[in-house]
């Protein structure tokens, strides 16, 4: 076999092997999964917006903005709380549930959020 033969073989196993690890970080721990409702969401920079801010709270790893239902949904670690999710998506400038939006905040959205 010639040594060019063997390159795609190995480079599916690393990319296995790299999925694999990437995996278990998560495989094992108990994520819990908040749904906020976000009623100004309208656009991509909405979702990019509430998204960016989210995933400074550590402990928070994943976030799915859905834009048709208005809602965002936060997988995240024990150590985060509902209002510190609340919180965040209010301060972005954004309602969430209960907690409303950060008026200056809000101002500083690009036009298409408003």
């Amino acid at each position: 076999m010639k040594r060019w033969q063997i390159w795609p073989g190995l480079l599916v196993l690393l990319l296995f092997t790299g999925l694999a690890c990437s995996k278990s970080d998560t495989a094992g721990s108990d994520l819990l999964v908040d749904e906020i409702s976000t009623p100004g969401v309208q656009c991509s920079m909405c979702e990019a917006t509430i998204s960016a801010a989210l995933k400074k709270i550590d402990g928070v790893k994943k976030v799915d903005v859905d834009l048709k239902k208005k809602m965002v949904l936060v997988a995240h670690t024990e150590g985060v709380t509902r209002e510190m999710i609340l919180n965040v998506v209010s301060a972005s400038g954004y309602d969430a549930d209960h907690v409303k939006k950060d008026e200056k905040s809000y101002e500083n959205l690009p036009e298409c959020c408003k």
